[in-house]
């Protein structure tokens, strides 16, 4: 492994937002336990994102705009939708770290409209969308509710991930959990 893959574990290990945990959720989701960014199962996405030196800022957008991830010289910024519900600031911040994370060399602005959302063919929406999922609702913590702790309510789930219920809905079914609609 050589003495540069030594540092760079180490590095990881002791919770320092390095390289390779802006390759994958697995990483972010390691980095953020590691950090404690966790309130129960509820992920501070801010406090990630904020880790990662990208600025956040809540501004009035139109209301069909979520979001928006865009390049200022060597920094970047994601503007949220101050006027959408929480939960709707929540992926959408998730879905913008997205873009960040996978597709920053592609571009340098991404605009994100409430339109996209679940209707999408476009693959990188809907790469953006399937990182923010399994950010804000991870597989463990989702099949511990449920198999676990019994939590049977779409609802309380959404409450607990800080999540719509139509994205719980989406990331349970997505987990192979049959539901009654």
């Amino acid at each position: 492994m050589g003495t540069r893959g030594t540092k760079r574990i180490r590095l990881l290990s002791q919770g320092e937002p390095g390289e390779m945990l802006l390759t994958s959720v697995e990483g972010l989701l390691n980095f953020a336990e590691t950090n404690r960014l966790y309130n129960g199962v509820q992920l501070d996405i801010r406090k990630l994102i904020s880790s990662m030196n990208i600025e956040i800022k809540d501004t009035v957008l139109d209301p069909s705009i979520s979001g928006s991830l865009s390049r200022d010289g060597d920094n970047w910024v994601i503007q949220i939708n101050k006027s959408h519900h929480i939960n709707r600031q929540r992926f959408t911040l998730g879905h913008e770290l997205a873009h960040y994370v996978l597709h920053k060399s592609d571009s340098d602005n991404f605009t994100d409209t409430i339109l996209f959302r679940g209707l999408s063919n476009d693959n990188i929406e809907r790469a953006a969308n399937d990182f923010a999922s399994r950010l804000l609702m991870p597989e463990d913590k989702v099949k511990h509710l449920i198999n676990n702790e019994q939590v049977r309510s779409i609802d309380e789930l959404a409450n607990r991930f800080g999540v719509s219920a139509a994205a719980m809905l989406y990331r349970v079914k997505q987990l192979g959990y049959k539901t009654k609609e």
